[in-house]
Formats: C-alpha cells, sequence, structure tokens
C-alpha cells in the first residue's frame, strides 16, 4: 500500500468518525405502542409515516408483532404521525408531537376498528 493510499484511507475514516456523532447530536426519535382502540391489543404490521417541514419527505416504520415501532434520525422540530393498518380506521396524529435534540418521543396510538364508528366508542367508554 502506498503512502497516498494509506493517507487517503485515513482522511476517509476521520471523516466518518466526525460525521456520526454530528448526525447523532442533531437529531432525535419517535418511538412507541400502536394498540386496538377497544382492546387494548398490540396491532402488528401497522404503517406509521412521520412528517414534518423539518423532514425533507417523509419517514416510514411498521411496528413489530407486538405493536412497538421506532423512527430514528429524525430533524428536530413538530411532527405529524399517519397510521394505517387494513381493518382499521386510519389515524393522524397532527403537529402534536415534538421532537428534540438527543431526545426520543414516547408515543401510544390507539386505532379504531373499521366495523366500529367514533360514535360507538364513545359509547363503549365506561361512565365516571
Amino acid at each position: 500500500m502506498t503512502a497516498s493510499t494509506l493517507a487517503t484511507l485515513v482522511e476517509c475514516f476521520a471523516i466518518a468518525a466526525i460525521a456520526l456523532p454530528a448526525a447523532a447530536q442533531t437529531t432525535g426519535a419517535i418511538q412507541g405502542a400502536v394498540v386496538d382502540a377497544v382492546s387494548e391489543t398490540a396491532v402488528p404490521n401497522a404503517v406509521i409515516i412521520a412528517r414534518s417541514p423539518a423532514l425533507q419527505g417523509e419517514q416510514t416504520a411498521v411496528t413489530d408483532d407486538s405493536g412497538r415501532f421506532q423512527i430514528s434520525l429524525l430533524p428536530v422540530g413538530r411532527y405529524t404521525l399517519y397510521v394505517q393498518r387494513d381493518g382499521y380506521q386510519p389515524f393522524t396524529q397532527e403537529g402534536m408531537l415534538v421532537v428534540r435534540l438527543d431526545q426520543t418521543v414516547e408515543v401510544k396510538l390507539s386505532l379504531i376498528p373499521e366495523a366500529l364508528s367514533a360514535g360507538e366508542m364513545e359509547s363503549r367508554r365506561p361512565s365516571q
């Protein structure tokens, strides 16, 4: 290996070592669970879409078998989450989530089964 090749490799590793911590210091994350609004059971394979003016495009995640998801490396800012799953009404949580530097926002999102309307959900809730 020549000296110039070695110098180039060292330079590339140095740039990568600087870039990775920089990305971690300018982003945050959203994680959480998607559950059935009636039974409170996990909803696997739900698609979560995160959108924000701070984000070019969108980031997506899919819930695992326990209904959990995580969207990492999100720029700091306000986010809207869209959740979709066959058999459930689409859900939107608009602009309420604020991602901060080096922090993870934890959310619990409830999906209403398509067979029920919002009015039926209200009538099924226990009275206080």
